[in-house]
């Protein structure tokens, strides 16, 4: 029998404990698949770790983002909601009454007679 010599290379990351800051390191491969499906694993001294997905910062810029979209949203509602009072507003005007739809000489009256529940002026 002959003796033959095998080399294997292994990829090792270096880690440091999120509780006590020990190096260790892990195995590039079992890095990837703790990052990937968040599980647990220990540092040398036993205290537990794991990967939780985005990064804090990565975390804050998508809620910032997600507020600014929400902030453009309110502006266009608000936009809206002027542009539909104002045309409500023209129509009063104009005699047009804002829940019939049917145009009258005197529309304070007609809203006092015919739509007492909503009173006579808006």
């Amino acid at each position: 029998m002959s003796a033959g010599t095998i080399t294997v290379t292994r990829t090792i990351e270096v880690e440091s404990c999120v509780t006590c800051g020990t190096p260790f390191g892990v195995e590039e491969q079992l890095l990837d698949r703790l990052k990937r499906d968040k599980t647990y694993y220990y540092c040398p001294n036993g205290h537990t770790q794991h990967y939780m997905g985005k990064s804090f910062s990565a975390q804050l810029a998508d809620a910032q983002e997600q507020a600014n979209a929400a902030t453009q949203k309110t502006r266009q509602l608000e936009e809206l909601l002027k542009a539909v009072e104002a045309r409500r507003d023209r129509r009063s005007k104009w005699g047009m009454c804002q829940h019939c739809h049917r145009h009258f000489q005197n529309v304070e009256r007609h809203m006092g007679s015919k739509h007492p529940e909503i009173g006579a002026k808006q």
